[in-house]
């Protein structure tokens, strides 16, 4: 009989225990709920209190507007009728005119989803790109050349990845290469002012740059582009873009002033292009007088900039 008493003593203090227990999580957990519901309801009166701040400080500043357009139309009593109904009007068709903007604008934005939700993979922009740049790398044909390097043109001037995946390809010495083996012909120079745009537009990009100016056949050969075609309008500005994007570095500008045998034949070139300039001139040729005139300004600028002195 004690030992049951003590039993039920002990499984009476286990239940107390465990009641205890229960009541205390039970507890914890209304305690959560409580904290929880007082943070929601002090965010919403927080929220509310913000706008009817907003809402107060809207009417100040609505007040002082026209606390302020009273003293200015008080200021300016002395404009005549036909002055007011001409700013009213210009506000009018202002406001005309961004609405109209705008409205293109969101056509415009619609359009341009619409487009690129009907997209096929093979025609974007990193597609073309690997697909050309396998062609430049591959084929031989002139034709097919010619497409990858418009192909490759259109998408360095328009991303900066497919800079870099063109360098990183292995294109730039082949293109290099490509530009050596062109002659006079027309459907090589078309490939030549391919080319030529594509080392200009990784020239330019700060991710590519250093690849394609280290290249210590670059001002060599731009050299021998000046001097051969030296006649070709398109192909001159293209090679003169090429140097002058170079001197947009500091350092690219040290490195060029160390060439000294280029710069002599650039030099040498500048002084051959400045005496056909004044001959054309005597003999009255305007239009081809303006295209060498451009030429020699932009070779005059290149070397001043990189300080060559004949």
């Amino acid at each position: 009989k004690a030992l049951l008493n003590q039993r039920t003593r002990s499984a009476i203090l286990v239940q107390s225990y465990w009641r205890m227990h229960t009541q205390r999580v039970r507890y914890t957990r209304c305690i959560a709920g409580v904290v929880q519901i007082q943070a929601v309801v002090r965010s919403y009166v927080a929220r509310l209190s913000l706008r009817k701040m907003h809402k107060a400080a809207t009417v100040i500043q609505k007040a002082y507007r026209e606390y302020r357009t009273c003293k200015a139309n008080r200021i300016e009593n002395t404009i005549s009728k036909e002055e007011a109904a001409v700013r009213i009007q210009a506000f009018y068709r202002g406001y005309l005119a961004r609405r109209q903007a705008s409205k293109e604008i969101i056509e415009a934005c619609l359009r341009v989803k619409n487009v690129n939700s009907r997209a096929k993979p093979h025609l974007t922009l990193h597609s073309r790109t690997t697909s050309a740049l396998e062609i430049l790398l591959t084929h031989k044909q002139l034709t097919f050349v010619l497409r990858a390097c418009e192909n490759l043109e259109v998408a360095t001037s328009l991303s900066a990845r497919c800079c870099e995946r063109i360098v990183s390809g292995g294109a730039v010495p082949v293109l290099f290469q490509l530009i050596r083996s062109c002659n006079r012909s027309k459907p090589h120079m078309a490939v030549l002012e391919k080319a030529l745009e594509i080392l200009v537009h990784l020239l330019d990009c700060k991710r590519t740059s250093d690849s394609v100016f280290q290249k210590a056949e670059s001002l060599g050969l731009m050299t021998e582009l000046l001097q051969m075609y030296r006649d070709k309008v398109s192909i001159w500005k293209l090679v003169m873009r090429y140097l002058l994007v170079c001197t947009k570095d500091q350092e690219k500008i040290e490195q060029l002033r160390v060439k000294q045998s280029e710069l002599k034949r650039l030099a040498s070139i500048l002084r051959l292009q400045e005496r056909k300039t004044a001959l054309s001139k005597n003999i009255g040729a305007k239009s081809k007088q303006n295209s060498k005139h451009d030429n020699v300004k932009d070779l005059k600028k290149f070397l001043s900039v990189v300080g060559y002195t004949a």
